[in-house]
């Protein structure tokens, strides 16, 4: 919901101004978010992910710099450039954001989490049940940003300010009244949600790659007052992860702590198999298509937050409304007794944890997995992925990811370095992917898993990709006559 264009000046009211220079004034422009979306007005924010120099946001037409004290670029901006120095130029930008779409974030209830894994499935939860129940909710994950009446993907992993601030905007002008986001900790540090206020706030878990920065900004959250809505804004933590009983116990607002062992949200009963989980959950047997028991910690997270907020005896039954969701151990459709996951786990940590969730129903089922990786990123991680996969399954098959401009053979000897001291039986490399999808069905036969990992960078074309793959081996594969069909080829050789 718009105000109109109002000056710089009145968008910046809360920044320090250091100094302004250039023609025209800088704080006398009336600003629009169409100038900041295409670059015209350009804030150089501290951020790994939007990083650029103003130099070169002028080359691409940028006529109005907004910079941050010390920043070596104001000397070299040319002549007559219009620009201004402040003292915190990300949360300049924040408080910008905000105010042209009218400050929309204070007249919604907004619910947060945050952690190191489980964040987007917890808020695919929540929103789920909250649209159930009637209330126009808006959802901002790392997959979507769904609205009461419309949806797209999410175009990155994590939001600016520009495009949260839009959203909420939106949100409002459909009538919606609750917003659910999903709060990565970078996002936290580099005050993208300055300014707004929860009404609810959630803890999943700590995760080992960046810990004590996540612990910090995740510690902020809970522990600054400017981001509650009140006293009793509901704070709710993961008491089986010591960082979750650790921030519970420094913690503003209303407490409530989830877990299977002493909490306040706790299940009566659990149970996986190779379709979803099943809960019992303060009296009522509950039913989800995700897979395994970080799942069902998931849904716990969620519970807390939704019987919290919803004033209903049976918040938590409709919980069930989620979708599966994308890439997050997807079940696809088979034809044949082999079950066939897609996943988009990253870390060697995601990795073991998706493989456990498997294992949980497997008995004595075979597990294959087909694990790449991206090129041009996280070269460290590569042999320890490939560990990690190999380790959690009977049957690991190396295949190459998104390449980019590195050689797949290149990336594969990194990956393989994490097998040097693994049996030879439980490993194979094919670089081609589609034919390391159809090998490792072949090698599950006839009743085994499959479990096909993916690139994380957004990964929808690559997610489709597989799943084509995997539905055409399948038929093929059922298109075969008797015995022929389940028996299993000799693979390739390593």
């Amino acid at each position: 919901m718009m105000t109109g264009m109002l000056p710089l000046h009145q968008l910046l009211e809360g920044t320090k101004i250091l100094r302004a220079g250039g023609e025209p004034d800088i704080l006398s422009v009336l600003v629009e978010p169409r100038q900041i979306a295409e670059g015209t007005f350009f804030f150089k924010l501290r951020s790994l992910q939007f990083r650029i120099s103003a130099a070169e946001a002028i080359r691409q037409g940028a006529r109005y710099v907004v910079l941050e004290a010390g920043d070596e670029e104001e000397a070299t901006l040319p002549p007559n450039m219009p620009y201004a120095i402040v003292d915190d130029v990300n949360r300049a930008y924040a408080r910008t954001c905000s105010r042209m779409f009218g400050d929309a974030h204070r007249y919604l209830t907004l619910i947060g989490v945050t952690g190191a894994k489980g964040k987007t499935t917890v808020c695919h939860l929540i929103e789920g049940a909250l649209r159930a129940s009637g209330v126009r909710t808006g959802l901002i994950s790392s997959l979507v940003h769904r609205l009461p009446d419309s949806e797209r993907s999410a175009a990155s992993w994590t939001s600016d300010s520009l495009s949260i601030h839009g959203f909420l905007a939106a949100l409002r002008e459909q009538g919606g009244t609750h917003a659910v986001l999903e709060l990565p900790s970078h996002g936290i540090a580099q005050e993208r949600l300055l300014g707004l206020q929860f009404e609810a706030l959630a803890f999943t878990n700590h995760g080992t790659a960046g810990g004590d920065a996540h612990m910090s900004s995740n510690r902020r959250l809970f522990t600054d007052p400017a981001f509650h809505k009140s006293s009793t804004t509901l704070c709710a933590f993961n008491s089986d992860d010591p960082a979750g009983r650790e921030l519970a116990s420094s913690s503003l607002g209303r407490v409530v702590t989830f877990g299977f062992g002493a909490a306040d949200v706790t299940p009566e009963l659990y149970a996986a198999d190779r379709a979803g989980i099943s809960m019992r959950l303060n009296g009522h047997d509950l039913r989800f298509p995700l897979i395994g028991q970080h799942n069902a910690m998931n849904v716990l997270a969620a519970a807390a937050i939704v019987c919290g907020v919803m004033p209903s005896a049976d918040a938590e039954v409709q919980l069930q409304n989620v979708r599966p969701l994308p890439g997050r151990l997807e079940r696809l459709p088979t034809p044949v007794d082999v079950d066939v996951y897609l996943d988009q786990p990253y870390t060697p940590a995601n990795i073991e944890a998706s493989l456990a969730a498997v294992r949980e129903f497997a008995g004595p089922r075979r597990i294959v997995s087909v694990i790449g990786c991206a090129g041009g990123a996280d070269r460290g991680l590569r042999p320890l992925r490939a560990r990690a996969a190999m380790n959690g399954s009977d049957v690991c098959i190396l295949t190459s990811d998104d390449p980019r401009d590195e050689h797949p053979a290149s990336i594969m000897m990194d990956m393989l370095n994490g097998l040097r001291h693994a049996a030879p039986d439980r490993w194979k490399s094919i670089i081609h992917r589609p034919i390391a999808i159809g090998a490792a069905i072949r090698e599950a036969l006839p009743d085994g898993i499959v479990v096909l990992m993916g690139k994380r960078a957004m990964g929808t074309e690559l997610r489709n990709a597989d799943r084509q793959v995997a539905t055409d081996a399948l038929y093929e594969i059922l298109g075969r006559s008797g015995a022929e069909a389940f028996r299993r080829p000799d693979g390739p050789s390593n």
